[in-house]
């Protein structure tokens, strides 16, 4: 069974579900991963398990942090707070993978990374549960879960367990 993606729902971000909904659609037409993959793309993966996310300025008390190292940083940043963990993509001039935070009970976007003013950036990804990312990054030695191309996509070659899942990163404002 493969899995299904959802519709597009949210305004702000049609243009980032579009284009990750065309991409993902082009690497399954092309055939780019194996047939025993059961999401084809992480552009599928992503809109099968994730959602839109608001982009907001730093709160009081988060600092910046060191550039080029997403993944790191979110994960940092979720382990010393309430914050969420949350992998998917960001999107500045072009959409990319990307790790950020969002505040726990809303969509709210807390990036530490990017330095963007919130008008000009989308996000879209998926919560996951700190300790269980932690979990990975301890097994693989390296930073983020879903562009592990070292192991060949592991989370892209079954269907997701959502108890890795953090149900608070779902909550709408």
């Amino acid at each position: 069974m493969q899995a299904q993606t959802k519709t597009v729902h949210h305004q702000t971000s049609q243009g980032l579900e579009r284009y990750l909904f065309e991409i993902g659609k082009m690497i399954e037409t092309n055939g780019h991963r194996p047939d025993s993959f059961y999401y084809k793309s992480l552009e599928q993966f992503v809109l099968v398990h994730g959602r839109s996310y608001t982009a907001a300025d730093l709160p009081p008390g988060v600092n910046r942090m060191e550039p080029k190292n997403c993944y790191q940083n979110a994960l940092d940043l979720a382990m010393d707070s309430d914050y969420i963990y949350v992998e998917g993509f960001g999107q500045h001039i072009i959409p990319m993978l990307h790790a950020w935070c969002v505040e726990a009970g809303t969509n709210r976007v807390v990036d530490p990374t990017w330095p963007h003013p919130p008008s000009t950036v989308l996000y879209y990804g998926v919560p996951f549960r700190k300790t269980w990312v932690r979990k990975i990054v301890g097994e693989s030695g390296w930073f983020g879960v879903l562009d592990n191309w070292r192991e060949e996509y592991p989370i892209l070659r079954q269907e997701l367990d959502v108890s890795c899942l953090d149900p608070r990163g779902f909550a709408d404002e």
